[in-house]
């Protein structure tokens, strides 16, 4: 056996194992915040409880 047909063929082992690992997460279900504006059609609506009320001035600085 050619050197060169053994290095390819001591490859193959760990790049298909690599393309399994990557496609195991392919099976689970997207989260919603990674599209943009929250679903796929885009309303921008996401079921959380939003920004807190704020009761004061919580910071400022001044431009020209």
């Amino acid at each position: 056996m050619k050197p060169n047909h053994l290095f390819k063929k001591l490859l193959t082992v760990p790049i298909a194992a690599g393309i399994s690992i990557s496609l195991l997460g392919c099976g689970s279900a997207p989260i919603k915040s990674t599209t943009f504006r929250g679903d796929n059609h885009h309303r921008g609506i996401f079921e959380t409880k939003g920004v807190p009320k704020l009761n004061q001035l919580k910071w400022k600085f001044k431009t020209d």
